[in-house]
């Protein structure tokens, strides 16, 4: 993020690749987090990503509370049940784990995202007036869309859920369709302009990336981070040192904590067995899409414990890596199921009224909670945050840091000749280095006839050329070589493609202009709905002794 805003600084645009003293040309902004660190860099040109990357956060837990704890009270009619289930959503251990313990921003940010913009799906399939039904659906499209952008992973299983929560909504509202068919469309076209460049390099790079090989297995720890009892756990434990260290644990990363929403599941149970019993009337087409995310749930915490499940879906749903990451979607399902038990019932669950137990679980979570953060707190390596751009610290961002991993994950082989091995042990080393002036710009290096391994990554748009012609590219090491018959001044330069590079200006354009539109928008529906609660907030009603 700060090399977004201090490369913008310099070149009023955002990078393809970013260039390091270690390495040169990695095209990490091509493939991940395509929107959000253009909108996180943007966002840092005044100050420090440090900074907005706390305000962005707060922000998020702020607008997922609020979204859910709106659609809550609507479905529920009850603000100490609505209130329960919104502080359960923000106090859930893994977005925690994503936020503190795995170098997980996008992966944070992309699935509070996702939860938001479903949160508001609710809203936008009840609207009457045709404004606030085109606003919605707009802020619908518009959460998905950024979500998708921010991370990859979150784009692919996220789609797979959101089309199944929109699918099962629609039927158990029985909604014009024709009344949503326009206000969706018009997001829908431009959420694909802003996407079409991803998608573009995504399916016509990904068969021969390097990141590629991981994707033939999804990681599992079946006796520590990916066993029943961690998913299950109420409280967040150290998995890792549980049993005397694991012989398959072999993750560095300390407190790794890899529950699902326990409170929420047992919630869901609760309902679900309440509405058993009682016999509670429930319509048939909303009791069969809760038995639907509740069988989902079940059959992602089987899959996610049980090494080999996962790798059965194929090729695409691998590039998961990791069985936990399921996690987000276990949680999705438990609370799209809870809402579904409230909403358009007209008699509920009687769990909800249960004061006792609503607040035993609001317990367990805030229990959960603090010693989630407490692990945070000891898993920190203690640093001061910047929150102004100094000179200093802007050439700091030029050296990659040691907690970088996966640095040649986007390296794509075989598009050059390879060395051979006589060629191999002739070779030396040729560093390109990045300058300081000019941020994100690289240095030419001047070299003697030869073999030479740069340190610039294999791929395509990483280009050199020696008094303007090119030079031929060799691969090797995932970096790209060359061989010089004579004594040559090397210049190195990314030349996207002239398709790609047209798409990727046309969409940041339209995707910024989107974000300013949309905020704008959104606060002309808020301002309403916050005017019609605050007159209803001073409104005498009859006092009622709890049950």
């Amino acid at each position: 993020m700060n090399y977004f805003s201090s490369y913008f600084a310099d070149h009023h645009q955002f990078p393809s690749v970013i260039n390091t003293f270690q390495l040169i040309g990695m095209p990490y902004p091509v493939f991940y987090g395509y929107l959000f660190f253009p909108l996180m860099g943007g966002l840092s040109l005044a100050w420090n990503a440090d900074l907005t990357v706390r305000i962005a956060a707060v922000g998020l837990f702020a607008l997922q509370y609020w979204l859910v704890l709106k659609l809550a009270l609507k479905s529920t009619q009850d603000k100490f049940c609505s209130f329960c289930l919104a502080t359960l959503v923000t106090w859930a251990i893994y977005p925690m784990t994503n936020l503190y313990n795995r170098g997980a921003l996008p992966e944070f940010f992309a699935t509070g995202l996702l939860l938001c913009s479903a949160a508001i799906w609710f809203f936008a399939i009840e609207a009457k007036v045709i404004s606030k039904r085109f606003i919605l659906c707009n802020l619908f499209v518009f959460l998905f869309v950024l979500s998708a952008g921010t991370h990859p992973i979150t784009a692919l299983y996220g789609v797979c859920f959101m089309a199944l929560l929109v699918c099962t909504t629609l039927w158990i509202d029985r909604a014009n369709l024709k009344s949503l068919i326009l206000p969706l469309a018009l997001p829908i076209a431009v959420g694909s302009i802003c996407l079409l460049p991803w998608v573009m390099v995504t399916t016509h790079f990904t068969p021969r990336m390097v990141l590629n090989a991981s994707f033939k297995r999804v990681g599992y720890y079946g006796r520590s981070l990916d066993s029943v009892y961690a998913r299950l756990m109420p409280f967040p434990l150290e998995t890792k040192s549980y049993k005397h260290r694991l012989q398959d644990d072999h993750v560095t990363t300390p407190h790794l904590d890899t529950q699902i929403n326990f409170p929420m599941l047992v919630f869901f149970v609760l309902c679900l067995v309440g509405t058993i019993q009682k016999r509670e009337r429930i319509g048939k087409r909303t009791m069969a899409s809760i038995v639907v995310f509740g069988v989902l749930a079940l059959l992602m915490i089987w899959s996610s414990t049980t090494s080999g499940a996962l790798d059965k879906l194929g090729h695409n749903f691998r590039t998961i890596q990791f069985a936990y990451r399921l996690i987000t979607y276990i949680n999705f399902s438990l609370l799209m199921g809870v809402i579904l038990f409230f909403w358009k019932q007209v008699e509920k669950p009687v769990q909800f009224r249960n004061r006792l137990l609503l607040g035993s679980l609001l317990l367990i979570s805030f229990v959960g909670l603090s010693v989630k953060l407490y692990h945070a707190q000891q898993a920190m390596v203690p640093t001061e945050a910047q929150l102004v751009r100094s000179k200093s610290f802007t050439e700091s961002l030029l050296k990659m840091p040691d907690s970088f991993y996966g640095s040649q994950a986007y390296a794509i082989t075989n598009i050059f000749p390879e060395l051979d091995n006589r060629q191999v042990e002739a070779i030396r080393n040729c560093p390109f280095e990045p300058l300081v002036g000019k941020f994100g710009d690289v240095k030419t290096v001047r070299v003697a006839s030869g073999i030479w391994q740069t340190n610039v990554q294999q791929f395509p748009w990483n280009r050199l050329f020696d008094n303007g012609n090119q030079v031929v590219r060799y691969e090797h090491d995932n970096r790209i070589a060359v061989n010089l018959a004579k004594d040559s001044e090397i210049r190195y330069e990314c030349v996207p493609d002239a398709a790609w590079e047209l798409a990727h200006n046309v969409s940041l354009g339209v995707f910024f202009t989107w974000l300013i539109a949309t905020l704008g928008l959104s606060a002309y529906l808020v301002k309403p709905v916050a005017k019609a609660t605050f007159i209803e907030s001073v409104q005498p009603r009859d006092v009622q002794l709890p049950t």
